[in-house]
């Protein structure tokens, strides 16, 4: 069916204004510049060529389709051609006698090989590489599943090279040399005079380990060393050639009963990137912690592979130190990662972050400023304050450096400076060369307060103040990272300084012995009163009273507990203050003995216990402690056994996870990378016992796993036992892609088995390519690259295409509209298909103003503000970024006055929260388009609001608020005054 080329009707004024456009779009695809004019001149030529030109707004699209197409086209031909040419110049070779001859002894070792194999591998072989018939088709003939076929080959392909070796007398490269003809003539597809030159020339593929590419089938295999080194070129297109040549991504697709595509010898191999996907090569790799830690190094690839030794039970600790990145840690957790695939990480390039402090009110520098640099990636995702990059004291002149900042990523900055408030700031680090930020410093309020014995009144000295609270403000215990502000003097005295005209710092309070407590203090005259901790004490026993060493005991509380205290009026504010211990965890040592630090006053208390291989069990304490009480207690284990053992998935030793169900208990451990594995503390009687590879274990859904064996165990001893897990397999393979046809290295590709049952993932090779092994029982998977949106696919998919845009850069300059200066710290907002927003970051005033990222190509809104310092969000605007290009933006706020909202009939009910949201769209703070009011103690102001519609509603549904809907505009004098009724 052909279809009409479509009427684009288009001025001649606008075709010359995509001429630049439509000259980059050439260079992506073609290197030659004679070859990309012609592009061009194609493209125009079908432009005019094209009736009724004038009114359609798609022309850049339009354009782009015909170049696209007829570089394709031109792709097609010349590969034709090449392969003409080449089929020409091997027919014209004419070898010597004496070759010939030792060719055609070769043959007949070659078929006679072929015949002396066992079935089912010798029918195998005659039915893909004499009957040209794939590996689908055969499987399908027989009745056995595609990975069965494949293994068959696999297996083959082992004997005839051992045959191979073993008539010539070891030496692999002289008989290599002898196929290198035969194997170039059966990848020409010329047609052979005689049954046995094409039995050699099939053969001579198998044996030298090529992969014949067709349109419905691609195999990718290693070629040996012999066969790097003296194989002549052949003549292939570079964009071709390399998919033949790369080395797999894991091996292949096996028979379910002898191996596993799923074990890939059980050695995680690591993949360090930097930003745009290149490989890292020479990084320092620590892995492991403890006894366990190893220091490996990446080799050209950017990878290098993980010993069994540096495995904890169900993690890895990984540290990676390269020239010119900012040091990362990560813990890998097991079911997150295919061992049959490299883990990527991509590390953060480097810069000196420069900057200047000065006073906001007189713009004097401020010397002797420390400014602590935080990693804030942890603390956005719900963690602690962040860990500590880097410190700093400013000059005389009060100019500092910070290094290394993450470029182009968003970092914490903790500032204190003698007679200033503390300040904390998130920058956006600029994404080139060098990284200027310029910070003003609020000299702030001074308050004067104390600490003192929550049931004494006695003064605390040496009470430590910390900068401490996670993303959602509860206050975090202090660790290494936590940065100490001040300290408590002789006579619990503590002079703080708050800004005056922003939200001080959420601070913690910490005294060994006592509790620590988040802070807030907003008056002069503030008192924090600490409570003093209770503790239990004990030890851990197994069922025969045996102590227990590395028993993990901890406490099970929420990061904001709520204590009751006894009635005295004295203490009834401490029941709304924000508790939590100093320790949350600790672990029992040789002796089984234990100490842990908890809450006073908590009734209905939980401290949990777990025991490698079990899970955590909880246990109840309803009788509260007392402030400073220190509680015996003893956690004695169940009679129990224990299983030992190996785990085989498909015929070969194997990670995954291992479980037993007994007394309506569950016991499970991972295994060790090489299968072995060890449940401690199974209930005695019979128990049954079920495996299942790492990918299940991130979420397993419920789904049942097949019962593998039952034992009898018995309390105090080991029983012994090896597992054997079957799984069917079936291979996904494609190729990633650009829009350009470009291909897309080293992209994260991974694969769901719907909701719930399973995960895989991999990543491209060089060439774009990837290549899953999944569990063939589910008929359908969801297959994703690089966040994009899911492909159903099935468990034996092949060619499959997947293209994802490339990146192009945006530098965006944030301006006051009334200065004309640039707004440090304004944040940028983003958002694609969806009506979400998402925050890219605060812009540092910088050199010039200008901040640079590299993002996906394709449709983006944008909207740009400073909320907290009265720029409201404004629109910026919907813009198309093209691949490798570059857009700029200089977007100009207007700063608003804020807005005070009274609640005229306090207070409200209890648990009930004020609600305003704007009609706009756009965000309010961050990137939420609603906002909280707090309203419970007093009247609440807000900066950066922009004039426009509100709703205000409650948060119960029986309590209604008035008005409903308010209107903003530019006279912000009067108060929002809000009236609560129930209905």
């Amino acid at each position: 069916m052909t279809r009409e080329a479509p009427v684009l009707p288009f001025s001649t004024a606008e075709l010359l204004s995509q001429q630049a456009w439509l000259r980059n779009l050439a260079a992506t695809l073609v290197r030659d510049q004679a070859e990309r004019d012609d592009l061009v001149q194609e493209a125009w030529l079908a432009a005019l060529r094209t009736p009724g030109l004038e009114g359609k707004r798609d022309l850049r699209q339009w354009l782009g389709a015909v170049l696209r197409n007829r570089w394709r086209s031109e792709r097609r031909s010349d590969a034709r051609r090449r392969a003409r040419e080449h089929g020409r110049a091997e027919l014209e070779l004419v070898p010597a006698a004496a070759d010939l001859v030792e060719r055609a002894e070769l043959q007949g070792v070659l078929v006679r090989a072929v015949l002396a194999l066992e079935e089912p591998y010798r029918s195998t072989v005659l039915q893909r590489y004499f009957g040209e018939r794939t590996c689908r088709a055969i499987a399908r003939a027989e009745g056995v599943p595609e990975g069965t076929v494949r293994s068959r080959l696999k297996r083959a392909l082992d004997q005839l090279r051992a045959e191979l070796d073993r008539s010539s007398g070891g030496e692999r490269r002289a008989w290599v040399l002898a196929l290198v003809p035969l194997a170039r003539l059966a990848r020409g597809r010329q047609a052979l005079a005689s049954f046995a030159a094409v039995a050699a020339a099939a053969i001579a593929v198998l044996a030298l380990g090529w992969a014949w590419i067709g349109r419905t089938e691609r195999i990718s295999t290693d070629l040996s060393a012999a066969t790097t080194e003296s194989t002549p070129a052949m003549g292939l297109d570079p964009a071709v050639q390399e998919p033949l040549r790369r080395a797999p991504l894991s091996v292949e697709t096996a028979d379910a009963s002898r191996s596993s595509a799923l074990v890939a010898s059980a050695r995680l191999e690591l993949l360090v990137l930097d930003p745009e996907n290149q490989p890292v090569a020479g990084a320092s790799v620590v892995c492991g912690a403890d006894e366990r830690k190893q220091t490996l190094r990446t080799d050209e690839r950017g990878t290098c592979r993980v010993p069994d030794q540096s495995w904890a039970e169900s993690w890895l600790e990984v540290s990676i130190d390269a020239a010119g990145f900012v040091h990362d840690d990560s813990s890998i957790a097991r079911g997150t990662f295919s061992w049959s695939s490299p883990f990527p990480i991509t590390l953060r390039r480097a810069v000196a972050l420069e900057g200047r402090l000065h006073d906001a009110d007189t713009g004097q520098p401020i010397e002797g400023g420390v400014l602590t640099m935080l990693d804030v990636r942890l603390h956005r995702l719900g963690g602690s304050h962040g860990r500590i990059l880097d410190r700093s004291t400013s000059g005389h002149d009060g100019s500092f450096r910070l290094e290394p900042a993450p470029r182009g990523c968003e970092v914490g900055l903790l500032v204190t400076a003698p007679a200033h408030a503390p300040t904390r700031r998130l920058i956006q680090v600029a994404n080139a060369e060098r990284a200027f930020v310029e910070l003003a410093l609020d000299p702030g309020i001074e308050l004067h307060g104390r600490v003192v014995d929550a049931l004494t009144g006695v003064p605390l000295s040496g009470v430590s103040v910390f900068h401490g609270a996670d993303a959602f403000g509860y206050p975090v215990s202090p660790d290494e990272n936590s940065i100490e502000l001040l300290r408590s003097d002789a006579h619990g005295e503590l002079v703080l300084r708050i800004p005056r005209d922003q939200e001080p710092l959420d601070l913690t309070l910490s005294r060994t012995g006592y509790c620590c407590q988040a802070a807030n203090p907003r008056a002069d005259g503030f008192e924090v009163a600490l409570v003093p901790s209770a503790w239990i004490q004990g030890t851990v026993r197994d069922g025969e009273g045996n102590s227990i060493e590395d028993a993990e005991v901890t406490q099970s509380t929420s990061r904001s507990s709520s204590i009751q205290p006894p009635s005295d009026p004295a203490l009834a504010r401490l029941a709304r203050a924000r508790q939590l211990p100093r320790t949350s965890q600790t672990r029992s040592d040789g002796a089984g003995r234990f100490l842990l630090e908890i809450l006073p006053w908590c009734p209905g208390y939980q401290i949990g216990h777990r025991i490698p291989g079990r899970k955590l069990e909880l246990l109840r304490i309803d009788d509260p402690l007392q402030p400073g009480e220190t509680r015996e207690f003893e956690i004695r284990l169940e009679p129990a056994g224990t299983i030992a053992g190996l785990l085989r998935i498909n015929g070969e030793p194997g990670p995954g996870r291992v479980r037993c169900r007994a007394q309506g208990k569950e016991v499970e451990a991972w295994t060790r990378p090489d299968g072995r594995f060890e449940l401690r503390g199974v209930p005695p009687g019979r128990v049954a016992m079920q495996a299942f590879p790492d990918e299940f274990e991130r979420n397993e859904g419920g789904a049942v796993r097949p019962i593998l064996a039952e034992v009898e165990v018995a309390a105090g001893q080991t029983k012994s036992i090896d597992l054997d897990l079957a799984l069917p397999l079936g291979t996904i393979r494609g190729r990633v892609t650009s829009p350009s046809g470009k291909p897309r290295a080293h992209v994260k590709v991974w694969a769901t088995a719907g909701r719930g049952f399973g995960y895989w993932r991999t990543v491209t090779d060089a060439a774009g390519y990837f290549e899953l092994h999944v569990p063939s029982e589910y008929a359908r998977y969801d297959l994703s690259a690089q966040d994009g949106p899911p492909v159903a696919v099935s468990p034996d998919a092949e060619e499959i295409e997947i293209v994802r845009a490339g990146t192009g850069h945006v530098r965006v300059r944030v301006e006051d509209a009334a200065s004309r200066t640039v707004i440090e710290g304004a944040i940028l907002f983003v958002r694609r298909s969806t009506t979400q927003w998402d925050r890219w970051g605060a812009l540092p005033a910088g050199t010039n103003g200008f901040v640079q990222w590299e993002r996906e190509a394709g449709a983006l809104e944008l909207a740009a503000g400073k909320p907290d310092a009265g720029y409201p969000a404004a629109y910026v605007g919907k813009f198309m970024l093209d691949e490798d290009g570059e857009l700029e933006l200089e977007p100009r706020l207007e700063h608003v006055s804020p807005v005070q909202f009274v609640l005229t009939n306090p207070p409200l009910p209890e648990g009930c929260g004020i609600l305003l949201e704007t009609l706009s769209g756009l965000p309010m703070v961050d990137e939420d388009s609603s906002h909280f009011l707090s309203l419970s103690e007093g009247p609440a102001s807000l900066p950066g609001l922009a004039s426009g519609d509100y709703r205000i509603s409650s948060s119960l549904s029986d309590v209604v608020v008035e008005p409903a809907q308010i209107r903003l505009g530019a006279d912000r004098s009067k108060p929002i005054e809000i009236t609560w009724h129930r209905k």
